[in-house]
C-alpha cells in the first residue's frame, strides 16, 4: 500500500522556506488576533465584532477581522489571516461552526499558526470535543487567558486525501445523511431537532453499499488488505466518540491512531437494533459493524462500477474525490489556543509551549443523527 501523498498546501510551504517547526513558539500575551468568520445577517458580525474588541482580555490587543463577501470566499480569507498570523506572531480565531472550524485550521495547520475557535454552528462538535465553551464571552475569556499564560494545546490531525479533518471523514451514509440533513435545514430552519430528524429518516432507508477493498497500516507499518460489501466507512479521529458508542478503538485514537467503522447493508427494521445498540454503548456488539485502528487506510472499488469518484464527508463538510480515498493521521499536531485537557478527560497529556496539554477531538458524530447519547 503506498502512502498518502503529502498535502499541497505542506509543500508549498517547504518550498517557500516556511516549514513549521514541530513545536511553535508560543504567542505573546499581547499577541495580535486574527478574527475569521462568515458574513453574517441583521448585524450580527458587528455585534460579535463590538464583544470581541470590548471583552477585557483584549485590551491593548490589535484584533482584526476576515470576512469574506460571499460565503465561497471563506477559505480565502482563512488563508489570508493564516499568512499575516505567521507574519506578525499573532493568533487565527475561528468564529462558526465545525465547517468554518475545519475551513481555519486547512490554513493554520500547514504553517504551524496557532488557532482559537469561538463556538457559533449548530452541534460545534469540535469545541464539545475540546471542552471549549460555547458561550462567546466564557470562550473569550479562555481564549485569552490562555494567550496571557502562553499555552497551547496540540491536537491529532486526521487527512483524507490531502483534505485536514479534526473529528471524523466518512464515506457512503453519513455524506448522504449530511447532504439530507442539509436540505431539512435549508426548509425547516436551522435547528438540531430538524438535523436529528432528517438524519435518523435517512439512516432508516435501505442502503445495499458496494463492494470496497480496503488496505490499512498499523502504528508498527504492517499492512491487511481485505475486501467487503459495506454501505459506509466511518474514520474517526475522536477517542470519545467512539467510547461513547462502545468502540474500543477509542484509547487507540488516544495513541495516534485513528479509529475505523466499517458498517454493512442492513435493513430498517435491522438498523433500528444498530441504532440501539450505539445508543447504549455496545455498537461493537452489532454482527454488521466491523471496527479497528490504523495509522492509514486507503479505500477503493472493486471493479469499474460507481465510477472514479465518491463524495467523502469531513467535519460536516462534503466534497467529492477521487479514489482511492486515502486517510492518514497527520504528521505532526494542529495548535490550539486553549488550556491543558484535563487528563481524565484524553486519558495522556503531552507538553507543549507554555502549559499545553494533548487533547483528542471529542463528540459523537452520530449524535447528529440523534444516534448516541450526549
Amino acid at each position: 500500500m503506498s502512502s498518502p501523498p503529502p498535502l499541497s498546501p505542506l509543500r508549498a510551504a517547504a518550498a517557500a522556506g516556511a516549514w513549521p517547526s514541530t513545536t511553535p513558539r508560543a504567542p505573546s500575551a499581547k499577541a495580535p488576533m486574527h478574527v475569521v468568520m462568515a458574513r453574517r445577517p441583521d448585524g450580527d458580525n458587528d455585534e460579535l465584532a463590538r464583544r470581541l474588541r470590548a471583552h477585557p482580555g483584549n485590551a491593548g490587543r490589535r484584533v482584526r477581522f476576515h470576512v469574506p463577501a460571499q460565503p465561497a470566499g471563506l477559505a480565502q480569507v482563512a488563508g489570508q489571516a493564516a499568512r499575516a498570523a505567521l507574519g506578525d506572531g499573532g493568533v487565527v480565531v475561528a468564529v462558526g461552526g465545525d465547517g468554518t472550524v475545519n475551513t481555519v485550521s486547512q490554513a493554520c495547520w500547514p504553517l504551524g499558526v496557532p488557532m482559537g475557535v469561538l463556538a457559533q454552528g449548530t452541534f460545534n462538535f469540535f469545541c464539545r470535543a475540546q471542552r471549549l465553551p460555547e458561550a462567546v464571552d466564557d470562550a473569550l475569556t479562555q481564549l485569552t487567558d490562555a494567550l496571557r499564560d502562553g499555552q497551547l494545546r496540540a491536537v491529532q490531525v486526521g487527512q483524507v486525501n490531502g483534505q485536514v479533518f479534526l473529528v471524523n471523514a466518512s464515506l457512503g451514509l453519513y455524506p448522504r445523511l449530511l447532504a439530507d440533513r442539509e436540505a431539512a435545514s435549508a426548509r425547516w430552519g436551522r435547528y438540531r431537532l430538524v438535523a436529528l430528524l432528517a438524519g435518523a429518516a435517512t439512516l432508516l432507508r435501505p442502503h445495499f453499499g458496494q463492494r470496497l477493498m480496503l488496505a490499512q497500516r498499523g502504528a508498527d507499518g504492517s499492512e491487511q488488505h481485505s475486501s467487503r460489501q459495506a454501505s459506509t466507512v466511518f474514520v474517526g479521529n475522536n477517542a470519545l466518540q467512539l467510547a461513547n458508542v462502545g468502540l474500543p478503538e477509542a484509547q487507540d485514537v488516544r495513541q495516534g491512531a485513528l479509529g475505523v467503522v466499517t458498517l454493512a447493508p442492513r435493513r430498517p427494521w435491522a438498523m433500528l437494533q444498530l441504532l440501539w445498540r450505539a445508543w447504549r454503548g455496545r455498537l461493537a456488539d452489532d454482527p454488521a459493524v466491523d471496527n479497528f485502528a490504523c495509522r492509514s487506510l486507503t479505500v477503493s472499488r472493486q471493479g469499474w462500477r460507481g465510477g472514479a469518484r465518491i463524495t467523502v464527508a469531513f467535519d460536516g463538510e462534503r466534497r467529492v474525490m477521487s479514489l482511492p480515498v486515502q486517510f492518514a493521521v497527520g504528521e505532526r499536531p494542529l495548535w490550539l489556543v486553549a488550556p491543558p485537557m484535563p487528563a481524565v478527560a484524553t486519558g495522556a497529556t503531552v507538553p507543549a509551549p507554555g502549559a499545553a496539554a494533548h487533547g483528542q477531538p471529542a463528540t459523537a458524530a452520530l449524535r447528529s443523527a440523534g444516534l448516541a447519547r450526549a
